[in-house]
């Protein structure tokens, strides 16, 4: 059998080149990780893909606020919804109701997301969280960390 030198250095190369780029790229963002906020999963697959929604009640934002907006209004600190492997899926602005003041519900397929925000008093926070078909997961982080169950709707 003839042995190709040329092929198998190269085939090295790729590999190694391959093991070398691929380590770290999908790495969640930094920061606390928490345990899983939502509703106890299933062991029963859902029937139809009905979504779920997601609210995320992150820190407020410090600063100035606009001048168009009135004194009592705070806004909610964007945040990221990645995939439970971590792959980032969204940013979310975090804005709704009149004055951008409310967080903003997101429909999501059924599943396990991570997100992260802004929690009150500790920086980033990943909070593993669980989307059910038809059902709220509601994360409050504007009081600080979460508590071990969300509110589901």
């Amino acid at each position: 059998m003839p042995t190709y030198p040329r092929i198998s250095r190269l085939l090295s190369s790729l590999l190694l080149a391959a093991a070398f780029f691929g380590v770290g790229c999908a790495s969640p963002a930094p920061g606390l990780v928490l345990q899983p906020v939502g509703p106890p999963s299933s062991d029963h697959p859902v029937t139809a893909p009905v979504a779920g929604t997601l609210v995320v009640y992150s820190a407020y934002e410090t600063g100035a606020a606009s001048p168009a907006l009135p004194d009592d209004i705070r806004l909610h600190t964007r945040y990221e919804i990645r995939s439970a492997q971590g792959v980032l899926l969204q940013t979310v602005s975090n804005r709704a109701g009149p004055y951008g003041e409310e967080p903003s519900p997101v429909e999501l397929p059924p599943g396990r997301y991570l997100v992260a925000a802004q929690a009150n008093g500790h920086g980033v926070v990943t909070v593993p969280v669980i989307v059910a078909a038809g059902q709220t997961t509601a994360v409050h982080l504007e009081r600080g960390l979460p508590v071990a169950a969300a509110d589901t709707h």
